[in-house]
């Protein structure tokens, strides 16, 4: 695994080097059956202390093992993109332009090497959102979804599949902050690239709070979409407690 750290906007203290221990800490593959993970304690924002970086390192760790299981790589004929399973019968929160149309087929890649087929469900008329239901037979890896509102300033995780699926990658972990939030949008300086729109921007509880859409001009200029627009839509989909209802 890989893990890309951003700490340019607004980082405080020593981040950059005891962040980069992360990528030893992360090397173990993740579990194929992770679970909705549990509320785990944020470090206090205004902390400056090497003990503070070093609590902030074993959570990421943590949130990144759980979650990782629950973000695949979504192709759709020749469109290529991330998206991140939210429920055990296999419902994929992703973007409209990684998957083209209504009820195309979908090919779904995860990160321990097995492949499930799907359809496109849902796709959000004037809105980049879609959500892809698997049909191959099964039990998924999912994560939870909501959680409070993110503001300017909290950490942040970014995951997604770089430049399409590659066996044998998991997916690359990037750490930041959340520099804007907007009716709409939120806007981090986690490291987007080809590929890794439709893919999970998580809290440090572990919560998915958005969606990959864009990067815009510079490297850490990158552009999600809150989770509360998935659910504006499709409230029949998520329920008050982000848990999908199923169709």
């Amino acid at each position: 695994m890989s893990l890309w750290i951003s700490t340019r906007k607004r980082a405080r203290g020593p981040a950059a080097a005891t962040l980069a221990v992360l990528a030893c800490a992360l090397a173990e593959a993740p579990r194929a059956d992770a679970q909705p993970p549990a509320d785990s304690p944020v470090p206090e924002p205004d902390a400056k202390t090497v003990a503070y970086f070093r609590k902030l390192e074993s959570l990421v760790a943590g949130v990144s093992h759980r979650v990782m299981p629950a973000v695949v790589a979504v192709q759709s004929g020749r469109l290529t993109g991330s998206g991140v399973v939210i429920s055990p019968e296999g419902h994929v929160l992703t973007v409209a332009h990684a998957v083209g149309r209504l009820d195309a087929p979908v090919i779904l890649f995860f990160p321990n090497g097995s492949r499930a087929h799907g359809k496109v469900l849902e796709i959000a008329d004037g809105v980049d959102a879609a959500v892809v239901k698997i049909t191959t037979p099964g039990r998924w890896p999912h994560v939870a979804v909501g959680g409070e509102p993110p503001t300017v300033g909290d950490w942040c995780l970014g995951l997604g599949h770089t430049d399409g699926y590659k066996p044998g990658r998991t997916p690359p972990v990037r750490l930041g902050r959340i520099v804007q939030v907007k009716p709409g949008v939120i806007q981090s300086d986690c490291i987007l690239d080809t590929g890794d729109s439709g893919g999970p921007l998580f809290d440090l509880t572990g919560r998915v709070i958005a969606i990959h859409d864009a990067k815009v001009g510079q490297f850490f200029n990158s552009l999600h979409t809150p989770i509360a627009v998935y659910r504006a839509r499709w409230k029949q989909l998520l329920d008050a407690d982000g848990t999908p209802s199923g169709r």
